[in-house]
């Protein structure tokens, strides 16, 4: 599957949020998209559940419905979150090689279960320093994707709408 399209929409909103939220003398805005991909990471787990195991409910919040009956999918929605920072972090610091990047899945020997996939993707987001490691780390999270069941291109669809919400909400400045 081709990327450039994602990644040339999370760089347009990357743009206008510098334009319109400029950084502050000595900000480094690269920490703060590794934190706030953690913070993702973190909500998609508490959305799965499946760690909980002092809960009798360990089944994962896959669709919860508003009082009008309209449907949204909390764990979907806070990996696709995710998928925004990882997006930016690519596409500001590994642009030579993201631009045509073409995922192959790869099956991992050494991660079996998705809490050591979670645990790997919180703790290795500091190893990616060039573009390889990126990429291999982009294969993680997109293979902990397939591991809670969504498709790709329910990943697609719910991230295109996630953008146009986000541009959303530059429009009327509430966040």
């Amino acid at each position: 599957m081709k990327l450039e399209k994602l990644f040339n929409m999370q760089r347009i909103l990357d743009e206008r949020i510098e334009i319109e939220h400029p950084p502050m003398d000595g900000e480094d805005r690269f920490q703060k998209k590794i934190l706030a991909l953690q913070v993702e990471l973190a909500e998609t787990a508490n959305e799965w559940r499946g760690f909980k195991f002092w809960s009798n409910n360990q089944k994962p919040n896959v669709i919860q419905y508003d009082y009008d009956g309209t449907p949204h999918y909390p764990l979907l929605e806070e990996f696709v979150d995710g998928l925004h920072f990882i997006l930016g972090i690519g596409a500001d610091h590994h642009n030579e090689h993201i631009e045509n990047y073409d995922y192959q899945p790869v099956k991992r020997t050494d991660v079996d279960t998705i809490e050591e996939r979670f645990s790997y993707l919180m703790s290795d987001v500091h190893a990616v320093n060039n573009s390889y490691d990126y990429i291999c780390y982009f294969n993680n999270f997109i293979e902990l994707g397939q591991a809670l069941g969504f498709t790709w291109e329910q990943v697609i669809e719910v991230y295109m709408s996630k953008n146009s919400v986000n541009h959303a909400r530059q429009d009327s400045s509430t966040y």
